[in-house]
């Protein structure tokens, strides 16, 4: 009975081990952009409109490039000729925006891969676009009153 016993927990605390020691099938790599403001609020990874990952640490690379550390959870797999972006959740939050390239190789762990800055199609991008061009027609408005000869009203 006690030899059953010690099987049974032999047995048990091996699977636990098993268990932890298991990969949970996600994968951490590095993505490399030129400004580290940029990405200083970045929280998220999306693909084709679907969170599938995190991110991490922000650091610098031996060129001053900031690195972020990118969590893809599984089972995706990103090709690695995808293009990695800066996109807008908010005002406040960046999140990275992969397009899947199509590549049959895969970005290990570990990797390090370049990033490709803000998105052209950021929404916040369009939303400044529009704001300078208000600004610009205000200003002209403000330039034709100012120029008005006030004696002849």
């Amino acid at each position: 009975m006690i030899r059953i016993r010690t099987h049974i927990i032999v047995f048990s605390c091996s699977f636990l081990m098993l268990l932890n020691s298991c990969d949970d099938g996600k994968t951490t790599f590095q993505v490399r952009f030129e400004d580290g403001f940029q990405v200083e609020s970045c929280k998220w990874v999306m693909l084709n409109g679907e969170m599938i990952g995190t991110v991490g640490d922000l650091t610098l690379d031996k060129n001053y490039k900031a690195l972020l550390a990118v969590t893809i959870d599984a089972p995706y797999q990103i090709p690695i000729d995808s293009r990695f972006e800066l996109s807008s959740r908010d005002f406040l939050t960046k999140i990275i925006i992969i397009t899947p390239g199509k590549s049959r190789r895969f970005i290990q762990e570990g990797a390090i891969v370049n990033g490709h800055g803000e998105s052209p199609s950021d929404p916040t991008n369009r939303l400044k676009e529009k704001g300078e061009t208000f600004l610009k027609d205000v200003i002209h408005l403000l330039e034709v009153i100012d120029s008005l000869d006030t004696d002849s009203l």
